[in-house]
């Protein structure tokens, strides 16, 4: 039977129960903030906020990327939502199968980081598009911004499994599309908080968005390999247990 309360919006800010959609939030919301935590976006968009046309190309940037996280988003729904789930067993072998096979996915490249992390002496090389991205115009912003959120493995493999989860909770086609436009929003909270800043600031979130720039291309690796291992460890958990 189909959940009354509707989507996640609305009890996330109604605190109405939902138990399916309840138990989603628990995953959905640690998906969100690992699609949001993606350093290399962020500082792409901190630079391209350090460009001459930093009001036309952040925007798009920004825009290229909710379109691009909001066409996968759709399409893995799509996809997720075609399978036949149960409302009272739980979650299906196949979404436990998904989540234990991302969960190893990240564990492993977790162990691969922290393999490769520097050790002090060398610093991290700065990747070599730093260099001409603040040359280039809001079209190609908008086009850089959808496919880094569309083509980024993490982000792919994260969202495939928001949707399934929350493809199986049963709920309304729209409550469904409320839940995941949320995730998207929440999912997007890393690039837009810089565009935000500055828009409100204006020349004067120049320097602080370059001092977190150089902060954030200094520990990339040690950000994304804690990232990894909880996710991993959770969906993973989830997986094993047995939960949502």
């Amino acid at each position: 039977m189909e959940c009354p309360c509707g989507g996640l919006a609305g009890r996330l800010v109604a605190g109405v129960k939902c138990p399916a959609m309840g138990e989603a939030a628990e995953v959905l919301l640690p998906l969100a903030v690992g699609a949001a935590i993606s350093p290399l976006p962020i500082v792409a968009m901190i630079l391209l906020l350090g460009a001459p046309r930093a009001r036309a190309c952040g925007p798009a940037f920004a825009a290229g990327w909710l379109v691009g996280l909001c066409v996968v988003t759709a399409l893995a729904l799509v996809v997720a939502d075609g399978r036949d789930y149960s409302a009272h067993s739980g979650p299906t072998t196949a979404v436990r199968v998904i989540k234990g096979c991302l969960g190893a996915l990240f564990l492993w490249r977790a162990a691969q980081l922290w393999r490769r992390r520097p050790d002090g002496r060398h610093p991290a090389p700065q990747p070599t598009w730093m260099a001409t991205i603040q040359k280039i115009g809001p079209r190609r912003s908008a086009r850089l911004g959808a496919l880094v959120a569309a083509a980024n493995p993490k982000n792919l493999s994260l969202t495939v499994t928001a949707a399934a989860v929350v493809a199986q909770t049963g709920v309304s086609g729209l409550a469904q599309a409320g839940a995941l436009t949320v995730y998207v929003l929440l999912g997007s909270v890393g690039i837009l908080t810089p565009l935000v800043f500055y828009l409100a600031l204006g020349e004067r979130a120049r320097a602080p968005l370059d001092e977190w720039r150089r902060w954030m291309v200094a520990h990339n690796g040690p950000v994304m390999m804690v990232l990894f291992l909880l996710l991993g460890a959770l969906l993973f958990g989830k997986a094993i247990g047995g939960g949502r």
